[in-house]
């Protein structure tokens, strides 16, 4: 077995909770450029588990389109 962790993409430093903090435009470019690297070496995922935070589930949004086999997705509680 083997289990991938991917952090999130840069995020913006001020938001009115952490939780709510969102990807800035180099924090999605990093996040496909990632998503681009796993898929060119044929990474497959059994689950995907997400943070509920912003930046966590708008990571997972720039890789999906890179892992469309994968649409469903568990969404962890802090």
């Amino acid at each position: 077995m083997q289990i991938y962790i991917m952090r999130h993409g840069q995020a913006e430093m001020m938001a009115n909770s952490d939780s709510e903090r969102a990807l800035t435009a180099l924090g999605r470019e990093e996040s496909e450029m990632m998503a681009s690297s796993l898929a060119n070496q044929k990474v497959s995922f059994d689950a995907v588990m997400v943070s509920p935070y912003l930046r966590a589930q708008q990571t997972w949004e720039s890789v999906r389109p890179f892992f469309l086999r994968y649409p469903m997705y568990k969404s962890l509680n802090p």
